[in-house]
């Protein structure tokens, strides 16, 4: 098929003269005009519709006035559009630990999915031999928590049992009995003394 050239004014001639056919008002685009003489050429009083996208199915008539459609525009799908059918994960944090987390699949990710790090998890850390999280451990036992087990006297007043120099904490604290001495009273009975 050849190309043509045709003039602007030409175009708004002709479109003056659908118009005064149809009695319509409105602009019309030049590939509105084959389907608007056609119309015209019939006798039918055709229609330019535009619809909004719908997860239904639609059926696209003309309205009241018109014997049919020159066209139908559908309008696009926006580019965020998610189905109504489709679960929405909403933004969560996930942390972990010593079982596996899974986000389910089918599902559309409405807000970020956080997996939590951690700056301690460092090869130097890690017992030599051992595999956290994929990070493989290179602490020898030299450079392991030493670990410490305290015995302590009981007080009159509030103690607070730290490790000693050298121990990094303590495995348990043994608080030594409280002494008592019984003895005889003046009336036959026993007396306990505590302390």
């Amino acid at each position: 098929m050849a190309e043509v050239l045709i003039q602007e004014s030409t175009l708004g001639s002709i479109a003056d003269a659908i118009r005064g056919k149809t009695g319509k008002s409105e602009k019309m685009l030049p590939s509105a005009m084959p389907g608007e003489i056609a119309g015209i050429a019939t006798g039918c009083t055709l229609q330019s519709k535009t619809v909004s996208p719908s997860e239904s199915q639609q059926t696209v008539t003309a309205d009241d006035g018109y014997d049919g459609l020159s066209q139908v525009t559908v309008g696009a799908v926006s580019s965020t559009y998610v189905g109504s059918d489709v679960a929405k994960k909403e933004a969560a944090t996930y942390t972990p630990g010593t079982s596996d987390q899974t986000i389910a699949a089918g599902q559309y990710l409405d807000g970020a999915q956080t997996i939590k790090g951690d700056e301690n998890l460092i090869a130097e850390n890690i017992r030599s031999g051992v595999s956290v999280f994929g990070v493989a451990g290179t602490m020898s036992e030299a450079q392991e928590v030493a670990v410490q087990s305290k015995g302590v006297t009981p007080s009159s007043s509030a103690q607070t049992i730290t490790p000693d120099e050298g121990y990094d904490y303590l495995s348990q604290v043994v608080v030594g009995a409280i002494p008592y001495v019984e003895s005889e009273n003046t009336s036959g009975g026993t007396t306990v003394t505590i302390g």
